[in-house]
């Protein structure tokens, strides 16, 4: 090693080693270590001025080279609750960036394997406020979240006095953060995925990282029996306020276990017991997280545009309360052949247009349903169900365009204290949106023997009364910028 003048120093260094990974960061501390082992040999050329390399790294006039390969290290990082253990790699140097080779490990129970380049990596390892950017292929045979995400307690004084209620050393819940020095462009195959209930497999595609921004153009996924795309992105620049952009699609994914992985979607008054069938689907989302991957629900908006084929309703408490029309026998086992709607999440509350189901239940084969569901599980539902439907489908053959008498029922109240009754508001509304306005005195008997003209004309009557309580697409919130955020023009 040669050291040139102090004022402007000029270092020419050729360093070939084998080293103890444990005993070199005994004599050479790294801050965001706190232990390590392993063997590494390293093998590096350096000749340059250390002021124009700290100013500019990627285009200081240096020469730099070398080549570190890795054999059985592991890592216990102070920020980071999960070992890194089993580490071998090859890392070749050129000037400024690192070209990465068969790079392998295991970060808890997830494993992985690297190749491709690091840019920018001498300066980020050296220099403070650097960027990395990794441009790799990344394989995996299990990636496990539950790890992952998980917020252990990593500072001594805390494992020693860990918080009332909780394990000692570790926490319950999860936190996300991204390293605003980061960036990536990663295309990743993953064979198995797990985070709570989800079990998914085949995870292919491209994610890219940029201003702590996370996004793909494309990922595919097998989960819950079926197939699902998605797109989107993850804004992670104020870390209490994590914005989550999807567009998604699926398809012939098992209802029931579609409900059992994310868990009846917080719900208990229709879970995944009570469902079979195959949906496919296609959906937008807003979705917003504190640090603690806690949703901020108030915030949430969705459309989703749904389809179910071969569906079956099962055991489902308010069916068994429309006896009056149907045996309960029938009515535990309700199944539809397909059933297609739109639904909508806005304001804490899924706003389900009026959609028509048509099941095996002979006195109850066509069932419109419309209502609203908030996240407070306070429900309100309304049921119209045709009454005779073999005679209202005469009456539709006969081009009469008559839609025939109506049971009309609400369901309304919470998942654990509701009614079914009667629907009189509904039906105070057909009755007046079915009466023809007046346009004078009512002309009496006499006056219709003496002038039949003076018979109303029937062509001059509504053909069709009109939709009352028809549930329409809440209007989308305007952005409006809250505490603490900005736009980005």
């Amino acid at each position: 090693m040669r050291y040139h003048n102090f004022d402007d120093p000029t270092v020419q260094l050729d360093l070939r080693a084998d080293l103890d990974v444990a005993r070199a960061l005994r004599f050479y501390p790294v801050a965001a270590v706190r232990q390590a082992s392993g063997d590494a040999r390293l093998a590096m050329r350096f000749n340059g001025n250390l002021r124009a390399f700290r100013a500019q790294p990627a285009a200081a006039a240096v020469q730099s080279s070398g080549d570190l390969t890795l054999r059985g290290v592991s890592l216990r990082l102070r920020d980071f609750g999960q070992p890194f253990t089993g580490l071998s790699g090859n890392f070749i140097l050129r000037r400024n960036d690192v070209a990465v080779s068969d790079f392998k490990g295991r970060i808890g129970r997830s494993d992985f394997q690297i190749n491709g380049l690091f840019k920018n990596a001498l300066g980020w390892l050296l220099l403070p406020r650097q960027q990395l950017l990794v441009e790799a292929d990344v394989e995996s045979r299990l990636l496990d979240f539950d790890q992952l995400l998980s917020a252990q307690l990593a500072d001594a004084a805390l494992q020693k006095s860990p918080p009332k209620g909780k394990k000692h050393g570790r926490q319950s819940e999860y936190e996300f953060h991204v390293a605003p020095n980061l960036a990536l462009d990663v295309q990743a195959s993953v064979s198995r995925v797990q985070f709570r209930r989800f079990r998914g497999r085949n995870l292919n595609g491209t994610i890219r990282l940029r201003d702590q921004v996370i996004s793909s153009p494309t990922l595919s996924v097998a989960a819950a029996g079926g197939q699902a795309s998605i797109r989107g992105s993850i804004d992670a620049r104020q870390p209490d306020l994590l914005k989550v952009h999807t567009t998604m699609a699926c398809s012939q994914l098992p209802l029931d276990s579609l409900f059992y992985v994310f868990e009846d979607f917080g719900q208990k008054f229709i879970t995944a017991r009570h469902l079979r069938g195959r949906l496919t689907a296609s959906g937008e989302s807003d979705l917003y997280f504190d640090r603690r991957l806690t949703p901020l629900t108030d915030r949430m908006e969705a459309e989703v545009r749904a389809t179910v084929r071969n569906g079956e309703l099962n055991n489902f408490e308010p069916l068994q309360k429309l006896s009056m029309i149907a045996r309960r026998e029938q009515l535990r086992h309700l199944r539809f052949a397909e059933l297609t709607n739109n639904f909508y999440i806005q304001s804490r509350t899924v706003y389900m247009p009026e959609m028509e189901i048509r099941s095996n239940v002979r006195t109850a084969s066509i069932i419109r349903v419309t209502g609203t569901h908030t996240f407070d599980q306070q429900m309100d539902y309304h049921l119209s169900i045709p009454v005779l439907p073999g005679l209202l489908h005469r009456a539709s053959m006969g081009g009469s365009g008559t839609t025939g008498p109506n049971l009309l029922l609400a369901i309304q109240g919470d998942e654990n204290d509701f009614k079914v009754s009667y629907d009189r508001a509904r039906a105070q509304a057909n009755r007046a949106a079915a009466t023809p306005p007046s346009s004078g005195p009512r002309p009496t008997l006499g006056d219709l023997l003496n002038n039949p003209a003076a018979a109303p004309d029937p062509a001059a009557l509504p053909a069709e009364a009109r939709k009352p309580f028809e549930l329409k697409k809440p209007p989308k919130k305007p952005a409006q910028p809250q505490p603490d955020e900005y736009f980005d023009f």
